[in-house]
This record gives structure tokens, sequence and C-alpha cells, in this order.
């Protein structure tokens, strides 16, 4: 079975990713996260898309930098929310 390319990145810097906990790794409670960097190799068994990024607290604010590995069927069902930039403004 041929599985084709991909023309468009599923994620991009600048980004807001919000990621259930079920659906990346490591780590605990749901996560919301602003892009900042995604990693163009592909992980092994293309199962997990690696992104960095300046996570997003509850209140709106920065949080810490990020490095996760994402669940790619999360981003390609729905089960993770992808967001344009302008909808999160965030603290410097």
């Amino acid at each position: 079975m041929v599985v084709p390319r991909r023309t468009q990145p599923l994620v991009v810097a600048g980004q807001v990713l919000t990621v259930p906990e079920a659906h990346y790794l490591y780590g605990t409670g749901d996560l919301t996260l602003r892009v900042t960097a995604v990693d163009p190799r592909p992980h092994p068994a293309l199962e997990w898309l690696r992104v960095k990024g300046v996570q997003v607290l509850w209140d709106g604010s920065d949080g810490p930098e990020r490095l996760v590995d994402v669940r790619v069927s999360a981003l390609t069902t729905g089960a993770a929310t992808v967001a344009s930039p302008t909808t999160h403004t965030g603290t410097a």
C-alpha cells in the first residue's frame, strides 16, 4: 500500500495546538502550545511529529518552553486542534 505524501505541513511555527493528554509524549493533562519550530525529519514509523513551542497556561500567559512528540493521527482526525496565531496573544 502506498501512502500519498502531504503537500502541506500538519503544523507550522506560529500556530497554537491544543493536544489531549493521550496524544502527546510525555505529559500530564491537556497541552496548549504556541509552536515555535517543527522538526522536519520524519519520526520512526511516522506516528509522531516533534514540535517545539511555548506552553500556554490556563490564564493565557506564557509558560515554559516544551519539546513534545504529538501523535500525527490526533492532528489528522481532529483530536487535537490547530489554531492560527491570531487566536492567542500570550505575554512576553
